[in-house]
């Protein structure tokens, strides 16, 4: 991949997530809206305008708090406690280089506590000031409702990787940008047969004038806990320490589920699927 190129990558969130450990916490600022969440569909998952999905299950102790990946709809059940957008490769000065320094990786969200630089690090996608979450329909009795549009609910938001500031001022830390930006857009439907899962997908675009990049890696990470919080509220380190992993190879797959039987155990699966990307 080099500059002037477009990588798109498409993800379907089946009951939803990869496997991770606990993050700690979303280190942002005023400025980044992580106020929607899908609400169309059976799936209430968080999206963010900063490369972030899921909202670390803030104020569960509140009746009205924002879900963070809840299915069904209602039933206080969460699938995520946080995830974000992952892109690693080389810089080269040229196409025809040889030589190529790296590998960075810039990351959406992190476990920050295995971070020894603190918290206010791993979150690495700003967005500008004006930057909003925008929402449109392809039903026709809806608010949102605009032509082309591809599902019953689609976000659609931009962010970028090239500051090492948050818009406060504060440093972000141990961030080396590869200079991308990213246009991210995410699907979902209140069909009966497709109203279990939101797809989401990433167009990355390589704006440093300068640099080509090379060997180019996107993923997902994603902080997965299986948990019935209409039962247990607790979320320290025990409310995480539940799950069970695995993969299918077939399906290009990545699932977790609740794999005990203890308070707040829930019969429930969620998975991450890959549904294919290009280069142009």
């Amino acid at each position: 991949m080099k500059h002037k190129s477009l990588l798109t990558v498409t993800i379907i969130t089946f009951l939803f997530a990869s496997i991770s450990v606990h993050a700690q916490g979303l280190q942002k600022t005023q400025k980044d809206d992580n106020s929607n969440y899908t609400n169309v569909g059976e799936i209430r998952m968080t999206i963010s305008n900063f490369g972030v999905y899921g909202n670390g299950l803030r104020n569960l102790t509140q009746s009205n708090h924002q879900p963070s990946c809840e299915y069904p709809s209602g039933s206080g059940i969460e699938h995520i406690y946080v995830g974000g957008l992952w892109v690693g490769g080389f810089q080269k000065e040229s196409a025809a280089a040889a030589s190529k320094s790296g590998p960075f990786v810039t990351t959406g969200a992190v476990d920050a506590s295995s971070l020894s630089s603190g918290r206010n690090a791993g979150f690495e996608y700003t967005d500008a000031d004006s930057s909003t979450v925008q929402q449109f329909s392809s039903l026709p009795d809806s608010k949102f409702y605009k032509d082309g549009s591809i599902s019953h609910q689609d976000y659609k938001m931009d962010f970028s990787d090239t500051s090492v500031y948050y818009s406060d001022g504060s440093k972000i830390s141990d961030h080396t940008p590869l200079g991308i930006s990213v246009h991210h857009e995410t699907y979902c439907w209140d069909y009966s047969f497709a109203n279990f899962f939101v797809i989401m997908n990433y167009t990355i675009k390589n704006i440093n004038p300068t640099k080509y990049l090379d060997s180019v890696y996107v993923g997902l990470w994603t902080d997965a806990v299986i948990r019935n919080t209409k039962i247990t509220t607790s979320t320290n380190t025990a409310f995480f320490s539940h799950g069970g992993d695995g993969f299918a190879d077939t399906l290009q797959m990545a699932y977790e589920f609740d794999a005990d039987g203890d308070v707040g155990y829930t019969d429930s699966y969620l998975g991450i699927q890959f549904l294919g990307s290009r280069c142009v």
